[in-house]
């Protein structure tokens, strides 16, 4: 047992490897699954706790911060059961009000499912309510690891731009800059986040704006990631401190996730 997959959540655990991260694009590099995504949410959303705490004491204390972590681990899980599976944030803004009601009467019922599945508590807090708070994205935990998903999801994506995958430039599919799309969330961060206002006067790089860029010019200059390129600062801040807690906090593993390729372009 791990605080990762506490007992009888095995499955849970197995489920998720199978779910590759951003489906829709032919190859990704560096390609994650749900399983690795969660774990690298939880690890950047434990950079904003301290600031979370000092901020909005003595209602956010060690009970929250738990409680933060627990529900990063577990954000994405009903895509498990999901009729689509894991579908980007940014096609999920691209939906109509019908295809989106659609798709959270998909995620309520995939959560129903899930609880009626597995044990009642995920390390002392309702795995149900759990789900049910992350989908709601209506408390202070909950937006915080919106939040940390985002940073994740782009660090993600400049990944690969920085690898020279010209594939992450547009998404032809829908004609989806993913990066940039990502960098307007952050821009409108107090409209996305609005119970997170006040920790983004914090000088960090998760509350910092981000620098302006251009994709192509990125991918263009690109090239596959090496143990000694990871350690050079790019100058985009929240994808080099990114980097560097996914570094930190895992183990030989994850240094091997973001180095070692595993999809190649047949051009």
């Amino acid at each position: 047992m791990s605080y990762y997959c506490p007992r009888g959540f095995e499955a849970r655990v197995e489920q998720l490897r199978q779910v590759q991260r951003f489906s829709g694009f032919e190859v990704m590099y560096y390609r994650t699954t749900l399983e690795d995504h969660s774990l690298m949410v939880s690890w950047t959303v434990g950079e904003l706790l301290p600031y979370a705490e000092r901020t909005f004491a003595p209602n956010f204390g060690m009970r929250e911060r738990r409680e933060t972590i627990t529900q990063a681990l577990v954000h994405d899980d009903p895509e498990l059961r999901m009729k689509q599976g894991d579908v980007s944030a940014y096609l999920k803004s691209r939906m109509n009000d019908d295809e989106r009601a659609a798709l959270k009467a998909d995620e309520r019922l995939a959560i129903r499912e899930l609880a009626a599945e597995f044990p009642e508590r995920f390390h002392g807090f309702s795995y149900k309510k759990l789900l049910m708070a992350a989908s709601r994205k209506d408390t202070v935990v909950a937006q915080l690891v919106s939040l940390a998903d985002k940073i994740t999801g782009f660090g993600e994506i400049f990944h690969e731009l920085y690898a020279g995958n010209e594939q992450f430039i547009v998404d032809k599919a829908t004609g989806n800059k993913p990066a940039e799309w990502y960098v307007q969330k952050f821009l409108n961060r107090k409209a996305e986040w609005p119970l997170l206002k006040p920790l983004f006067g914090y000088d960090h790089p998760f509350l910092n704006l981000p620098k302006k860029f251009k994709s192509a010019e990125i991918v263009k200059n690109g090239s596959p990631h090496t143990v000694d390129s990871l350690k050079e600062a790019t100058g985009h801040a929240i994808y080099d401190k990114w980097r560097e807690v996914i570094l930190e906090k895992g183990e030989e593993k994850w240094l091997e996730l973001l180095v070692k390729q595993r999809e190649f372009s047949s051009s």
